[in-house]
């Protein structure tokens, strides 16, 4: 809901779109959700940014049918529709136990694993069987595509967004940092004119894609993110400067500095001062939290233009924060290892490549326990120096409690196959899937309803866990820096929704000024 729906479940009077379509990226997954608000249907799907090591891809659908309910008039609380239900249920799955001869089933084994509730989860095995039937349904001829819109070489704050380089490829307008010759996370562009100084803010596939051995031009990161790329990448060593939090460097007259992003291993925010006296921070990917407002690089000079991981900028996304989330994601576990201590149950825990150490770290502590993971991540953590996990690693899986998986593994037909390899060791799997996509605004208090859903010998649980940003924690850091025009800040992700930031950036600062100068 934007704000001007408030209150309005059924979207009258509105002048807002009953169909809402929108794309959303988290570092490795990419969220597609279709909206059709006037009967609450929600469709889903969640598609990996990188690939698995399969050749099928994992695609995850959800389908929901309900109507607009709750108690109160300003409620917009969805009642489901059995019925409507049961016939979205029929196409993506089975009837009756057995399978529906009139719908292609895209999923067989969810009647196995006794999946209940609103939503039917689907995977891509039966894909074109469910296009064709979809291509039935919708027989009437699509409109004619719009006339292309001449290309806009301005952002709405100002920047200009033609700068060429690598090659073809236009770079966009928030990877050159404006009055300098950096780049931030640019490598899939190339040699980019103008730039010197390439920064990587962290080692995460999307901002360091492009990067390989070959690479040629100087590099500037964190000592962590540098390991990797000299380990994983084959990076020349020489080409590669640390700057970490604490450190200090002069690059073309500018002087850099970095904060701790609370993103994943390694990631930083840099901080940069002109010759101008401008003050220019990139966050690159953050979890903005109180106690980046300690660090004296803040307290000590004015922000004058800050480039904003605006991931989740958006009010439905304001999820918990990551010590209550991680907190409660503990709490259920335990109590759910209790109930189970009879059984030799595994817990398996869904976290990127490097990303989400946070909340299997304080599994396995709580549990006390050791922890395994393929040989890939192994050599990763090798990598991280992180003693915490180091001395928690098994190599017999059968040994270990909590065993790290791929986050793209972490549904329900890969834990039937993983249940059924662990089952010599373990009678019952566990699994928690740490992600920002599974909170949705008016959920209430979604940590106190955490739910642990159970089919057969698996259990799942997702937890709203992301390291990245939510809305009000970007508000918060967005008037602790004491911002006072829009144009100040430079969204780098989700520009199509760049018009409603803005306005989400205006309202902040508008807030700030009504507190009075204490806030200013």
């Amino acid at each position: 809901q934007t704000p001007k729906q408030k209150g309005n479940c059924d979207n009258k009077d509105t002048g807002v779109s009953p169909i809402q379509v929108r794309a959303s990226k988290d570092s490795q997954e990419l969220q597609l959700s279709l909206n059709l608000q006037e009967n609450v249907r929600k469709v889903k799907v969640r598609y990996p940014l990188k690939e698995n090591g399969t050749n099928e891809p994992q695609v995850e659908v959800t389908a929901r049918y309900g109507t607009p309910g709750g108690t109160s008039s300003s409620s917009c609380e969805t009642v489901v529709s059995p019925s409507k239900q049961t016939k979205i249920t029929a196409f993506y799955d089975v009837k009756g136990g057995k399978q529906n001869n009139n719908q292609p089933g895209v999923m067989k084994s969810a009647a196995e694993l006794n999946i209940t509730g609103n939503y039917v989860m689907a995977d891509k095995k039966k894909y074109d069987q469910v296009v064709s039937k979809w291509n039935e349904i919708f027989k009437k001829p699509a409109a004619p595509p719009p006339k292309p819109k001449t290309f806009n070489n301005r952002s709405p704050n100002g920047y200009n967004q033609k700068d060429g380089g690598g090659g073809n490829k236009k770079v966009p307008y928030y990877k050159k940092v404006k009055g300098t010759s950096f780049s931030v996370d640019a490598f899939n562009y190339g040699d980019i004119p103008g730039v010197r100084y390439y920064f990587l803010s962290h080692y995460h596939y999307d901002h360091f894609r492009g990067l390989t051995k070959h690479w040629k031009k100087p590099i500037v990161c964190s000592s962590l993110t540098k390991r990797c790329l000299v380990t994983f990448l084959k990076v020349s060593e020489n080409l590669i400067t640390t700057v970490d939090p604490g450190d200090e460097r002069i690059f073309d007259q500018v002087q850099v500095s970095c904060v701790t992003a609370n993103h994943c291993p390694g990631s930083v925010m840099f901080v940069f001062r002109l010759t101008t006296g401008q003050t220019i921070l990139h966050v690159g990917d953050f979890r903005a939290n109180p106690d980046m407002e300690s660090d004296p690089l803040f307290w000590n000079q004015k922000i004058d233009h800050v480039y904003l991981d605006t991931t989740y900028c958006d009010p439905q996304y304001d999820f918990p924060s990551q010590h209550l989330a991680i907190e409660r994601a503990v709490a259920k576990v335990e109590e759910f290892a209790s109930r189970h201590a009879n059984n030799r149950l595994a817990v398996l825990v869904g976290a990127y490549t490097i990303g989400k150490e946070r909340i299997f770290k304080a599994i396995a502590k709580a549990l006390d326990c050791k922890v395994w993971a393929n040989n890939r991540r192994l050599e990763t953590w090798k990598v991280l120096q992180d003693e915490e996990i180091n001395s928690r690693i098994v190599k017999d899986r059968y040994k270990a409690k909590v065993h790290v998986i791929e986050q793209g593994k972490m549904n329900w037909k890969h834990l039937k196959d993983i249940a059924k390899q662990l089952s010599p060791g373990f009678s019952h799997v566990l699994a928690v899937k740490p992600t920002g996509w599974t909170h949705e605004k008016g959920q209430g208090n979604e940590l106190e309803n955490l739910k642990i859903k159970t089919g057969g010998n698996i259990s799942f649980m997702e937890v709203p866990y992301s390291e990245h940003s939510s809305y009000s924690e970007l508000k918060r850091f967005i008037q602790f820096l004491r911002i006072k025009d829009t144009r100040q800040i430079i969204p780098t992700v989700n520009l199509y929704q760049s018009k409603e930031m803005n306005s989400y950036f205006a309202d902040w600062i508008r807030e700030s000024k009504e507190k009075g100068p204490e806030s200013q």
